[in-house]
């Protein structure tokens, strides 16, 4: 009996675990500039790496599984297929209203690039993933 539950829980856990290894052999980037303001985050292998200042070196956040779990299930969200073509509803960025913004996805070696948007106002198709982005961004 003993053997046929740590069998199942074996399988069990092997595959809950399985559909967060893809997220894994993705490599996230947020960016967001303007004369006065500079914000990137590197998301890679459950870690964040974020930088305020430019030219300076990121200060790295680990994150909990329940966090890796929420951005990995944000991630499969997300349509690849037209990513490239996403951009921003509004324009502030064009005059210094807000930062310009960009998220780059980078998966088995094709990199996937918006065409920019405001600072903390994504497309609606990855607003959820970046709202999430620059929260654990702000995780000390």
């Amino acid at each position: 009996m003993k053997l046929l539950v740590t069998i199942f829980l074996s399988i069990f856990l092997a595959k809950g675990c399985s559909e967060y290894k893809d997220l894994e052999k993705v490599k996230m980037v947020y960016e967001a500039n303007n004369r006065g303001y500079h914000k990137k985050v590197i998301i890679e292998n459950k870690t964040f790496f974020v930088t305020n200042i430019r030219d300076e070196k990121g200060v790295e956040i680990k994150l909990t599984d329940a966090e890796w779990k929420l951005l990995a299930d944000l991630f499969k969200k997300v349509d690849l297929s037209n990513y490239n073509e996403l951009e921003g509803a509004t324009q502030q960025r064009h005059y210094d209203g807000k930062a310009h913004a960009n998220l780059t996805i980078t998966k088995e070696d094709k990199v996937y690039t918006t065409k920019g948007f405001d600072h903390t106002i994504p497309p609606t198709q990855i607003k959820e993933l970046v709202d999430t982005i620059l929260k654990l961004s702000e995780k000390k």
